[in-house]
């Protein structure tokens, strides 16, 4: 849901003057880093899809685990473990229809350092209010289209060669 604002100021004899305000989606951007697993929590098809082709370009550098809710992502966690620090990028939806939203799983596993939260509700005072007190980055869903993933290569280097750079 998106937030506007809409101002009707009308006068008798002179005519009728509309104000259209509606909040700009910037382009998103994120940051992963070659060979991290990105796990996407999301309860929308369409929106794992929508990752499935922005990450095509990246190949064999990236790979996407679909979970599609809170439970899948529990008893998914349970199994895999929250990883070393910096092997996943955490994905959420802020409403996954559940008891517990996209925020309150990235705090309850501690994720905030690997975690963004992906919402058609970014705009909504509360949503904004809960993320940033959490510090958890906050991606709005219709801009999802033009979000710019960038990939960040790095060099492996064994112990002896970085002593020796």
């Amino acid at each position: 849901a998106m937030t506007g604002k809409i101002e009707i100021e009308s006068k008798t004899g002179i005519g009728t003057k509309i104000k259209l305000s509606v909040p700009r989606i910037e382009n998103e951007s994120i940051e992963i880093v070659a060979g991290q697993k990105v796990v996407l929590v999301d309860d929308d098809e369409l929106i794992h899809k929508a990752w499935d082709l922005l990450l095509t370009p990246y190949g064999e550098k990236i790979s996407l685990i679909h979970l599609q809710s809170k439970n899948e992502f529990e008893e998914w966690i349970s199994v895999n473990g929250s990883g070393s620090f910096g092997e996943r990028f955490y994905i959420f939806d802020y409403d996954l229809k559940a008891d517990l939203t996209g925020i309150d799983l990235i705090e309850k596993y501690n994720l905030r350092l690997e975690a963004t939260i992906i919402s058609g509700m970014a705009d909504a005072p509360d949503v904004l209010a809960r993320a940033r007190g959490a510090k958890i980055k906050l991606l709005n869903k219709n801009g999802l289209p033009r979000t710019k993933i960038k990939v960040i290569e790095t060099e492996t280097k064994t112990p002896l060669e970085a002593v020796n750079q």
